[in-house]
């Protein structure tokens, strides 16, 4: 834990929003957007989100650029613990086998070849893991909108979002 500290002092992260509103991920001056959503990467990151100082660091960070901007976060514990004041949030999910078959799409349409089921696998485990750590454990936030895709279309989604949130911002 103490050497985790020492190198997160020592490394300069930067989010940013491209052109098209998309998250920038700068890692020392390097963009590093698609690196961080590798397979690898993937697999790892529950791992390393159990770190105390990891955890602290990425709330920070991720803090500090919701309060930069109005944003839309993604990601395994925003609305329980990052934006937990947030105004809206959505619980997102999908059976492991939608999201494991909308990831390898995903993945390949990036080039980047994997086996399915070694794909659903990693899945599965980083779920139970997520769900079960000691700091920030996956789960809904009390009061946000549970969404399940298993069988919607994307738009179908945006839609139920919409509607949910209209109003609010004219």
């Amino acid at each position: 834990e103490n050497a985790i500290s020492v190198i997160l002092n020592n490394t300069n992260i930067d989010l940013q929003s491209d052109e098209n509103g998309d998250l920038v991920v700068e890692l020392n001056g390097k963009d590093v957007s698609k690196e961080i959503r590798t397979p690898e990467i993937s697999r790892l990151s529950s791992d390393i989100a159990t770190k105390k100082s990891v955890r602290a660091f990425l709330f920070e960070l991720q803090r500090n650029f919701g309060k930069s901007t109005s944003i839309v976060a993604e990601g395994r514990d925003m609305g329980t613990h990052v934006f937990a004041d947030a105004d809206f949030k959505f619980f997102i999910d999908a059976s492991v086998e939608e999201r494991t078959k909308r990831r390898f799409v995903q993945l390949n349409e990036a080039g980047i070849t994997v086996d399915i089921e070694n794909l659903k696998k990693d899945i599965e485990s980083r779920d139970y893991q997520d769900k079960n750590r000691q700091i920030a454990p996956l789960h809904p936030a009390v009061n946000a909108v549970i969404i399940d895709t298993t069988n919607l279309e994307i738009d179908r989604v945006v839609d139920i979002i919409l509607k949910k949130t209209k109003g609010v911002q004219e």
